[in-house]
């Protein structure tokens, strides 16, 4: 079991202008956690994941995610490689990921599962994202369908350990995905389907 430097799990929580970083690097240590919770101008780093989310109504905008500890032995995954994301979204609705710089993960910028329950209206939408096999990975996990999702107005970089990979998803889920470049060229991303 991963700890978090701060688990928030009561609507309307708001939490802003700090840094989140573990004095000590530890395979254990998580950032933020929770759902319900505004994160704001937030610096994240020294920590697997920095950022899950698990329920509804939840806002993480204009903060630093950055500087996964990754371990190619890591006792959590019983001493395979970690799967550090900056940020993990394991379900819920109303999810506002946006203004964001998200980089620095061996795993992902951005993994969307249902693992914990059904994900369905999550924006990811202005942020500055790099970094992981692929930067932006959904995954329906055997629940169906995500609903409402909208991947739009990012840049990327090219920093991704499978070539040309910014975002990939499900053909079976609906996105709206709009005005994505790269951000060196300013052209647009490709996003894989399968």
């Amino acid at each position: 079991t991963n700890y978090s430097l701060i688990t928030s799990t009561k609507p309307g929580v708001v939490i802003e202008d700090s840094e989140l970083v573990a004095s000590v690097a530890s395979p254990y240590m998580d950032g933020l956690k929770g759902y319900g919770f505004t994160a704001r101008r937030l610096n994240i780093h020294n920590v697997v994941d920095t950022a899950l989310i698990y329920g509804d109504n939840t806002t993480i905008e204009k903060s630093w995610l950055h500087g996964n500890l990754h371990y190619d032995n890591d006792p959590i995954w019983g001493g395979r490689p970690s799967h550090d994301d900056n940020i993990q979204v394991q379900g819920g609705t109303n999810i506002r990921l946006t203004g964001n710089t998200i980089e620095g993960a061996y795993n992902t910028g951005l993994m969307v599962t249902q693992d914990y329950s059904i994900t369905s209206n999550l924006r990811f939408t202005g942020n500055w994202a790099d970094g992981g096999g692929c930067t932006v990975n959904i995954s329906e996990k055997g629940k169906g369908p995500i609903q409402g999702l909208v991947v739009s107005d990012n840049r990327f970089g090219h920093n991704t350990r499978v070539a040309d990979c910014p975002v990939i998803a499900p053909t079976t889920t609906p996105m709206t995905a709009e005005r994505n470049v790269y951000d060196d060229t300013g052209l647009a991303i490709r996003i894989r389907k399968g």
